[in-house]
Formats: structure tokens, sequence, C-alpha cells
């Protein structure tokens, strides 16, 4: 019987928290536990996602340009 999602393993490494290899440990869900969370909102105004790994790699002078404006995204 499960008890919850496999979440990756963390280990502090030399002051910086680092996956342990393959390891997986089970989370179980305390009772009604809700997790919120929130972060400003991002509009892309030039290149959209150029900026991530590896579609930079593929763009000689990719460029992006965007904004995080005061509204709040959950």
């Amino acid at each position: 019987m499960e008890k919850g999602p496999r979440v990756p393993e963390r280990r502090a490494r030399a002051g910086v928290a680092a996956l342990a290899g393959s390891g997986m440990r089970r989370v179980t869900p305390a009772g009604d536990a809700v997790i919120q969370a929130s972060a400003p909102t991002r509009i892309d105004l030039a290149g959209g996602t150029l900026d991530i790994y590896p579609l930079y790699l593929f763009e000689g002078e990719g460029l992006t340009v965007n904004i995080a404006i005061d509204l709040m995204t959950s």
C-alpha cells in the first residue's frame, strides 16, 4: 500500500543540498495539509523561453527580455 508520492531524498553535502543518487523516500501528507505557493507573474516580451537550457544552445545570439509585475500567481 503506497503512502504518498515518491520524492528525491536530499542530503547536505559541503553545505549544499544535493540529491542522494537515485535514493527516494516516501512522503505522507499530514492529515488535511494544504501547501500553497505564490510567485510574481513573469511576462515575456522577447525571446520567450530562450533562456532555458538547452534551448539557448540552438540559438546563436538568443535574447530574452521579461518583466515581473506586482501580480501574484498561485
